[in-house]
């Protein structure tokens, strides 16, 4: 299957140790293991894209031009070379390009990493536009404001998107936290068989 790595909003923004104003839990860990990560899966076959959040150069964060929204140095070389898809919304295909990318390489499968979990990971994974595709959260490269944030915030934002049974909840909150990698792809399928409220 052809798969796709995005990398999103490793961006300066999120880091302290970069001059950042939103620093995230362990995020220079995270941001290593995601370079090293997908520098593994590039030789593997798979196409690297990286998202970038930019905004307008009056806004207080990820203002356009300043050095808050430039991608970390972490990843910065490494997407040197690759396509970058730059965004406004916390959905990585809204009104981006990210389909047209998608479909030229003849993608199938799309695996998430990034910043923040609970934000752009997961409402980029959920995304109407990611229907035609399997998507899978990589859980262990991803990160949030607190470590508190990180075992719940799948579940808090899929119960925020789409009506989930009690028992469907309870067995994603055990399971969430002891895998590496989430496969959303069910779930995602699920929510448009289901009425919005």
């Amino acid at each position: 299957m052809k798969t796709a790595l995005l990398i999103i909003d490793v961006q300066n923004e999120y880091f302290a140790s970069a001059g950042g104003q939103f620093d995230q839990f362990n995020v220079d860990n995270i941001a290593k293991d995601i370079a090293d990560y997908a520098k593994t899966a590039e030789q593997n076959g798979t196409l690297i894209i990286g998202v970038q959040h930019i905004m307008a150069k009056d806004y207080p964060l990820f203002a356009e031009g300043s050095i808050g929204a430039e991608l970390h140095s972490s990843v910065a070389g490494i997407l040197a070379d690759k396509p970058v898809v730059q965004k406004v919304h916390a959905d990585s295909f809204l009104n981006t390009n990210l389909v047209e990318i998608l479909q030229e390489n003849g993608i199938e499968q799309v695996d998430i990493c990034g910043i923040m979990t609970q934000n752009c990971v997961t409402h980029t994974a959920l995304s109407p536009f990611a229907k035609d595709y399997k998507i899978r959260v990589l859980s262990s490269l991803c990160t949030a404001p607190t470590v508190k944030r990180l075992p719940t915030c799948l579940i808090e934002c899929l119960k925020a998107v789409r009506k989930l049974s009690q028992s469907s909840q309870a067995i994603l909150s055990k399971l969430i936290p002891k895998l590496r990698s989430f496969d959303l792809n069910c779930l995602a399928v699920a929510r448009f068989r289901l009425p919005h409220t």
